[in-house]
């Protein structure tokens, strides 16, 4: 980790990503720029963490280690995005770890410097409840049947029509095996729903079929 210090360029994010959105209060007294290499660990399970964390730029996952010892991967996070929200406001204990999948730009806002103005928010109150309530539905999606989890993350994870996402990864993410992945893949394939260009890579041929699985 590597802490950038430009007020500079610290305001000239805030307003490029509208972070001011989620905040009536001025974060530039409190907030820290940090910048982590890929692969890097940014918060360990079971342990508190002091800051919420605002991703700009780049990728992060959240995974846990089974009691077989195998690390399950648990959530795929975006930019923009945040995180910590429950562990660092209320004092929780982390229940992943969380690391770097790319190279990535963040804002940390250590709780113990604003965390009486952050309580009385309304602003910041109503965004982590709308952040919250969306991550609960994400986790509830689970439930749903494999072809339409796979379905909407190849929606999410494609770029220009095309879904090349790291397969063993993928199937971590949604709970399955790779042969079961495989296997929905190619039913996708003989709907005539995407197309098999080289060895884990797939052209999205009818993203409108693909969405109402």
């Amino acid at each position: 980790m590597k802490q950038i210090n430009n007020s500079a360029l610290l305001r000239s994010l805030i307003v490029k990503h509208d972070i001011g959105r989620m905040f009536s209060i001025d974060l530039l007294p409190y907030a820290i720029l940090v910048q982590y290499d890929a692969n890097e660990l940014i918060c360990r399970a079971g342990e508190r963490p002091g800051s919420i964390i605002l991703l700009l730029e780049g990728e992060l996952i959240a995974s846990f280690v089974t009691k077989s010892g195998q690390e399950h991967c648990e959530l795929h996070y975006h930019s923009p995005n945040i995180l910590g929200l429950v562990a660092a406001m209320w004092n929780q204990t982390a229940i992943n770890d969380v690391k770097t999948m790319t190279p990535c730009l963040c804002i940390s806002l250590p709780v113990e410097k604003c965390e009486a103005l952050l309580r009385e928010d309304v602003v910041f109150l109503n965004f982590a409840c709308r952040y919250l309530a969306d991550h609960i539905r994400t986790i509830s999606s689970r439930f749903e049947p494999l072809p339409t989890r796979l379905a909407r993350f190849i929606l999410n994870e494609s770029r220009d029509g095309l879904f090349s996402y790291n397969l063993t990864l993928c199937s971590e993410i949604l709970g399955t095996s790779q042969r079961h992945l495989f296997r929905v893949l190619r039913d996708f394939c003989d709907q005539g729903i995407l197309r098999r260009k080289t060895k884990g890579v797939y052209e999205i041929l009818d993203p409108a079929r693909l969405g109402q699985q």
